[in-house]
């Protein structure tokens, strides 16, 4: 049973079921930051691949029903094949706005502890173009190509999914766009860049070096974050601010 649980981690199975949804919408409405997900039927579908259909179940138990919100604990046990022994179970709680979100939450997270869909957690948080009418990527697609394509040529180029690519000496577009639209506008990065940037010896400096950071963002932006820090500052700098809260509203999608 062990070769199975360690088998529902693998992502090559998984990686062309990757679903994408928005978590957060720009002040405009006209851009949204994209998060990864699974569909519940996917994660049961793995299940059954790799343990088979009658060799892992789930029971649930309901916390709270409602008004505004669903809680639910899923125990998902994968059953040995020998006879008499004791399944492996794992269990989490999930949330939803209705009865059928909050179960599916909780089946995904209580997999999550076997491995089955971790990967999701270290792809990056990306953003796109939002149609507010439709409450959809104006592109899905592209957004949720942009979003597997680091860890898409890692596959391809042979490395396993736990190996840490080779850093680059700078950093690359996406983190760039990241810091832009994203980590340089959340609430207490001035006191981040003092912490982390040698030229950045107060909040009024910071606050400066953030409006000069944000005063546009097209064109090419490597050269004023060069001007701010070194590439390992804005790495540091970039591990430390994914701790805050994100200030932009979250969008009520159901994707």
């Amino acid at each position: 049973m062990e070769r199975e649980i360690a088998s529902l981690a693998l992502v090559e199975p998984l990686i062309d079921k990757v679903q994408i949804k928005a978590q957060a919408l720009s002040s405009d409405q006209s851009r949204a930051m994209a998060v990864a997900y699974l569909e519940a039927r996917d994660v049961a579908q793995r299940l059954d691949d790799v343990c088979g259909p009658q060799s892992w179940s789930d029971t649930y138990q309901l916390l709270q029903a409602g008004p505004s919100e669903w809680v639910v604990e899923c125990r998902l046990s994968v059953h040995p094949p020998v006879e008499g022994a004791r399944p492996v179970t794992k269990c989490d709680v999930g949330l939803g706005e209705d009865a059928k979100a909050a179960y599916s939450d909780a089946f995904k997270r209580a997999a999550v502890k076997f491995g089955l869909g971790r990967f999701l957690y270290t792809l990056p948080k990306v953003w796109g173009d939002y149609d507010s009418a439709k409450r959809r990527f104006s592109e899905p697609a592209a957004v949720r190509a942009q979003m597997l394509a680091a860890f898409s040529g890692r596959l391809q180029g042979g490395a396993s999914p736990g190996t840490v690519a080779k850093e680059s000496p700078h950093l690359s577009e996406k983190q760039l766009h990241w810091l832009s639209e994203d980590l340089l506008r959340r609430p207490g990065v001035e006191a981040l860049f003092v912490e982390h940037f040698e030229k950045i010896e107060s909040l009024s400096k910071a606050k400066r070096a953030l409006g000069y950071l944000l005063s546009e963002t097209t064109g090419d932006l490597r050269p004023r974050f060069e001007r701010v820090g070194t590439t390992e500052e804005w790495r540091k700098y970039i591990d430390a601010a994914k701790q805050l809260p994100i200030a932009l509203p979250v969008a009520a999608t159901g994707v």
